[in-house]
């Protein structure tokens, strides 16, 4: 966007705005939120004590009030407390923090609302201390359009924010006291479409969220009046809606996703509904005509709502009555061989065998192949194979390098140096040796390295040393437990180098200290 653009929509924006604060908010904040912000300062003339109040600004003669002390002001009848003039006021400060709502100027079916931090300093003088107010975030509420500015703390200039929040954690996260009076949301909205809204059920903090969702999604009001309010709080609150609700909906039985005949069904058993999972799994049932009864559907929610994710996915395979009594069989098994048993265990465990049925290529259609009789065990059976074909494919791609490698094969006073023949002989090379050369497996079958071996001539099978290349020249050498080369392997390593690595004839070191442990 231009930036004349941005500047045309700021001044739409701030056109809903009044330019100044009211009195009413004006009270509210002397009254309420800066309440305790009132004290009578003491001074000492000829001997005798004398008290101003911030409050009512007047001064007259007091007796024997101490510091701190909570007096009532004898002029206007507030509750004070007493400071001591003379004392260093360097953190007498007060603040608090206030978000108000009001009707838009510009929109009649618009509201607003804005929210300040309002301080009082009696740091340096203390008479006559103003309130000052800081905006910290404005907001335009209008169906289909919610909006919020905050200040741009570099130079405070306004900027809209792309997702709308709430100001009011964080001064609460600052230790200020914060309020946001709920009588004027309700004069805000009265003759606007979020009359209507049921915001005073979700009202906790400053509403914005609530107005927020409202603006996009007005069957909110829809929910609520039907007893549904689960589903308008958990959006709110970024929890697990089960993809149940159309929200942008217009009508009821869309909003429901079903049909207007499954709508009615539905609402009119609604009382018997514990779970908000069951609308999902209603609509489910529909969508199969399984033909299981709200109640059914009920215990249903209550046994998955935890693993609703998991089951979800199964179900694009087999229908909810046969998911279900599946998972009970396998419980049943589970339990006997005192194995993890649980909905969420057996759903892991399924959906995983389901995976590696893909990845095999099985045909899931097979209800032999879905559905097996002890899915453990099948399961078991399904990692061995991934990993045989895993290992299978790692080999293939290692067994076409060792023709190129061939060309490191050396043999020199009783050792010889030759290439990794496959992944077997990486694990059991770090198993013997007790270092990680076996993680190199994948890259070394890529060709980002070359992983050779070092052993005895006498022993050609015995894991002694390994050696890892890359650019022609060795990264690291290491040996039982990332040791570095003995002096017969080093001259071993060197006239290798020299041999197959290079032309020249300098010695070549490996240098331990530049080596990564394999």
């Amino acid at each position: 966007m231009s930036k004349k653009a941005e500047e045309h929509d700021r001044e739409l924006f701030f056109s809903h705005f009044p330019s100044d604060v009211s009195q009413c908010v004006q009270d509210y904040v002397r009254d309420v939120v800066l309440l305790r912000s009132r004290y009578i300062f003491t001074t000492r003339e000829k001997g005798l004590q004398y008290g101003y109040c911030t409050h009512c600004r007047e001064k007259y003669r007091t007796v024997g009030l101490k510091q701190n002390e909570k007096k009532v002001c004898v002029k206007c009848g507030s509750q004070c407390t007493v400071k001591k003039s003379g004392i260093s006021r360097k953190y007498l400060v007060d603040r608090g923090h206030i978000i108000f709502y009001e009707k838009s100027l510009a929109n009649p079916n618009a509201i607003i609302a804005r929210s300040m931090y309002v301080h009082r300093d009696y740091s340096k003088d203390y008479i006559d201390v103003e309130t000052l107010y800081s905006p910290s975030a404005m907001y335009v509420f209008e169906m289909g359009n919610a909006q919020m500015y905050e200040p741009w703390w570099g130079n405070r200039e306004w900027r809209k924010v792309s997702t709308i929040k709430s100001d009011f954690q964080n001064s609460l996260s600052f230790g200020y006291r914060s309020l946001c009076p709920i009588e004027w949301i309700r004069e805000a909205v009265a003759g606007t479409p979020f009359q209507y809204s049921t915001w005073e059920q979700y009202h906790e903090t400053d509403s914005v969220k609530f107005f927020s969702l409202f603006t996009k999604y007005p069957c909110i009001e829809y929910l609520t009046k039907l007893g549904m309010r689960y589903f308008v709080s958990a959006k709110l609150d970024n929890g697990l809606t089960y993809s149940a609700i159309n929200w942008n909906g217009k009508t009821i039985d869309k909003v429901l996703k079903l049909s207007k005949q499954r709508s009615k069904e539905f609402i009119k058993m609604i009382d018997q509904v514990n779970n908000p999972l069951t609308l999902r799994l209603f609509q489910v049932m529909c969508n199969e005509k399984s033909g299981l009864t709200l109640s059914e559907l009920d215990d249903l929610a209550d046994r998955y709502d935890r693993c609703w994710s998991l089951l979800q996915k199964l179900l694009t395979h087999v229908s909810l009555r046969r998911a279900d009594g599946y998972i009970r069989k396998q419980q049943t098994i589970e339990k006997m061989n005192k194995r993890a048993f649980w909905e969420r265990d057996i759903l892991c465990t399924w959906r995983d065998y389901i995976e590696d049925c893909k990845q095999l290529g099985l045909d899931l259609t097979d209800e032999l192949i879905l559905l097996p009789p002890d899915l453990h065990s099948a399961h078991q059976n399904t990692i061995k194979q991934v990993k045989y074909k895993e290992d299978e494919e790692l080999n293939r791609k290692i067994q076409k390098r060792l023709k190129v490698l061939t060309k490191y094969e050396f043999e020199k006073d009783g050792l010889l140096i030759r290439a990794a023949k496959d992944s077997l002989e990486l694990i059991e090379e770090g198993k013997a040796l007790r270092h990680c050369v076996g993680r190199y497996a994948q890259s070394y079958a890529d060709g980002k390295c070359d992983i050779l071996v070092i052993r005895w001539v006498s022993e050609p099978d015995k894991p002694f040393y390994t050696m890892e290349i890359r650019d022609n020249k060795i990264v690291q050498c290491r040996g039982f437990k990332n040791c570095g080369t003995t002096d017969k392997v080093q001259l071993f390593v060197d006239a290798f180098v020299k041999e197959k690595l290079t032309k020249k004839k300098a010695r070549v070191k490996v240098d331990a200290q530049q080596e990564v442990a394999v």
